[in-house]
């Protein structure tokens, strides 16, 4: 019996191999295609007929060279795939193998058991003629797709429906976003990336099960325990195949024989696709006795909570893995654009990706730190992702980030932008501040000359000297909206009619304890998609109004009040 853990990580290792082909089609189709595009009066200047015939030279040239790396990528998955299958089996033999030596039957080692040895082969070559021949599929939709690619950008433009560098920058979108996919004969369509590890995991689950289940009529053994994990697929939640949780770690009959347990395929769905060592199931099962369970059983709501946690944790680790491999193509498309305003669009598209891909890290990061969940990085690398273009895609955010904080007038921390996500997600106080102090820029409330630092210092101080006061009826402030840190400093810009000055901190805090106070009224805020009432009420002193929220004990916002001789 193999355990959840060796059914994920053994498949994990044909990862690089599918991204080497994934991300050789993807490069080789918008080489092709920006070798077709060439520059834009050639485009514009050329035949609908001349178009055409160049169009399928280029589709006819990229067929023929995935044909030929595809056969290059079987030979290599071939042989990645045979040593996955050896494991597993030597894995599976060697714990079934075990068990049954403690009751008294004779040691057998996999090399020298003909039949299981059959079983593995045979499960083996059934899962790779699978992935042969959902490759196969693909070189003929990759073909479809550059010549679509083509056809839909020549048709833009020569309809003046947009522009040349707004089609082109869209077609090298459309190759990289939809990126390579299979057929099923049912009509069905995958990434090629899902589907082969797909086909990988199911076939080892399924090449663990035809052993185990031989190795049991061999020795005429009825009762199996299935195995059982924190974070199983529960399905609709109802007592069925579906629902990995409710069969797993349990005992079954496999003849019916013994009557106390149920029968083993009925409740497992065991060779159905959503049942036990069905589609990209983690379980497998082996001999077992009711004296000996080393499977805990596991809450209902705690496993729920872990599968969705692993769920959410997969899809960010793809949401990496695709940002990659877009920032690979777009620096594909940059290096083989021979238009200067094509080039210009296709950076800035880059730069995008690659400030999304710091926020990303960021965000998975998190996600693992708040759940306790260990970061698998092989999950989260590309092939052709190395050093060099990770430093590419961290020079360009860093930049697009200084250039727009500067314009703010950000000139301290955080310098980079893996620095302004880790304060985002680890900082939440400050990341308030900052981004009250950008809103507050954005607006005109304050002027960026102020800067950010100013800005914080004040937040601080209203957190050192106006959080716990206690006002002048009872009310203890506990804390205090960016709006108030805005009216705090003013606009201190330079001078003109209506100019709002801010309100020293000190006016503030004697109008909160000695000033005169309003009558209680209501203000509708937004919380979400809702608005909520939000009771209010306004402090007046000798140099400063504060309004506090009651409902929050919130400082909202103060403003200088006009003297006499000022």
């Amino acid at each position: 019996m193999l355990t959840p853990t060796e059914l994920l990580e053994v498949v994990d290792t044909m990862q690089p191999v599918v991204d080497e082909l994934k991300n050789w089609i993807t490069c080789d189709i918008i080489r092709r295609m920006m070798a077709r595009f060439k520059r834009e009066e050639d485009f514009t200047l050329t035949g609908t007929d001349e178009w055409q015939i160049d169009v399928y030279k280029a589709a006819g040239g990229h067929y023929e060279a995935l044909q030929r790396e595809i056969q290059r990528f079987t030979k290599k998955a071939d042989r990645e795939v045979k040593e996955i299958f050896e494991d597993i089996g030597v894995r599976a033999w060697e714990g079934d193998n075990a068990f049954y030596a403690n009751y008294g039957f004779d040691s057998v080692s996999l090399f020298e058991s003909e039949s299981m040895l059959r079983l593995l082969e045979d499960t083996y070559k059934r899962t790779n003629g699978e992935i042969h021949n959902l490759t196969r599929t693909t070189a003929e939709m990759s073909q479809q797709k550059l010549i679509k690619a083509l056809d839909t950008a020549h048709f833009k433009v020569m309809s003046g429906a947009q522009s040349y560098t707004q089609a082109v920058k869209d077609a090298v979108n459309e190759i990289i976003d939809t990126q390579a996919t299979v057929r099923y004969p049912s009509g069905h369509i995958d990434t090629i990336e899902t589907a082969i590890l797909r086909a990988v995991r199911t076939g080892t689950g399924q090449a663990s099960g035809n052993m185990t289940m031989q190795g049991l009529i061999d020795r005429d053994w009825d009762l199996i325990r299935v195995s059982a994990h924190l974070g199983a697929r529960y399905g609709d939640g109802g007592q069925n195949p579906s629902n990995h949780f409710w069969w797993q770690g349990k005992l079954y009959s496999r003849t019916g024989r013994t009557k106390e347990y149920p029968l083993f395929e009925e409740a497992t769905g065991y060779g159905t696709g959503e049942g036990l060592c069905g589609w990209n199931c983690r379980h497998s099962f082996g001999p077992g006795d009711p004296n000996h369970n080393p499977y805990k059983d596991f809450d209902e709501e705690e496993n729920k909570k872990a599968y969705d946690l692993s769920q959410k944790q997969r899809r960010a680790e793809s949401r990496i893995r695709k940002t990659k491999t877009k920032i690979i193509g777009l620096r594909e498309a940059i290096d083989n654009a021979q238009d200067e305003k094509v080039k210009e669009a296709l950076q800035e598209e880059y730069n995008k990706e690659a400030a999304k891909l710091t926020k990303y890290n960021a965000q998975y990061d998190k996600v693992c730190k708040d759940n306790n969940l260990r970061k698998l990085n092989d999950r989260i690398s590309v092939a052709k992702w190395n050093r060099s273009e990770a430093a590419k895609a961290r020079k360009v955010a860093n930049v697009e980030y200084r250039d727009w904080s500067k314009s703010l007038g950000i000139n301290t921390d955080p310098k980079t932008l893996a620095k302004y996500y880790d304060m985002k997600y680890n900082n939440l106080k400050e990341y308030e501040w900052f981004q009250g102090y950008i809103n507050a820029v954005n607006k005109g409330d304050i002027s960026p000359l102020i800067g950010y630092d100013l800005y914080k210092n004040t937040a601080n101080e209203i957190s050192q000297k106006l959080v716990g006061v206690v006002t002048k009826d009872g009310i203890e402030i506990k804390s205090f909206a960016t709006h108030f840190v805005d009216r705090t400093l003013g606009q201190t810009s330079e001078t003109h009619t209506d100019m709002r000055q801010g309100t020293p901190i000190e006016h503030s805090i004697e109008a909160l304890t000695n000033g005169a106070i309003s009558e209680p009224y209501i203000r509708k805020i937004k919380r979400g998609s809702e608005y909520i009432d939000d009771l209010r009420q306004r402090y007046t002193g000798t140099r400063a109004k504060v309004t506090l929220s009651l409902t929050e004990n919130k400082l909202i916002q103060t403003n200088p009040r006009k003297t006499k001789g000022n």
